[in-house]
């Protein structure tokens, strides 16, 4: 088995283990091996060529996640995730509607509708009226968590 063929079963191995970027080459001819990732065991060298790429690439992807965790939003993206807030407030309180006129359905309906029911259905009311209640603060404040202050929001709009 070549190198070549090794690298996406030692990235696929490695990204869902990551405790094995430590190991050794002839530590991971024997995990490939009993896991199943190979049917007999693959050559050390092969291993460890195959190896050394895969975790170029898991290096540069912790790098560029780091980068994009320091950058802060730009004012476009702010705005383009307050849209999806905006749209998904907007879906809460359909359904708290929606919720609420099943609710008077059911009262109408009176003795018919079992007690455990009803008692679900106001229950799910609540808590898509806290939901709502707690939108603002809570959504909202985790879109504006970890972006610059407002100020400085302004000073970027103006600069563009």
């Amino acid at each position: 088995m070549s190198s070549t063929e090794l690298l996406p079963l030692l990235r696929e191995l490695l990204s869902r283990n990551p405790e094995y970027r430590y190991h050794q080459a002839w530590e991971l001819q024997w995990l490939l091996y009993s896991l199943n990732y190979t049917d007999d065991l693959a050559p050390e060298e092969e291993i460890a060529a195959a190896l050394e790429v895969a975790l170029e690439d898991f290096s540069e992807a912790e790098a560029e996640k780091k980068k994009a965790e320091k950058e802060p939003a730009t004012p476009e993206e702010i705005n383009r995730a307050l849209r999806v807030v905006d749209i998904a407030q907007q879906g809460v309180a359909l359904a708290f509607g929606c919720v609420k006129q099943a609710e008077l359905g059911l009262l109408r309906l009176g003795d018919t509708v079992p007690l455990d029911a009803k008692l679900a259905l106001v229950s799910f009311g609540d808590d898509l009226g806290e939901l709502l209640e707690r939108f603002d603060q809570e959504v909202r404040g985790a879109v504006f968590a970890g972006t610059p202050p407002l100020e400085d929001l302004e000073d970027l709009e103006e600069a563009s």
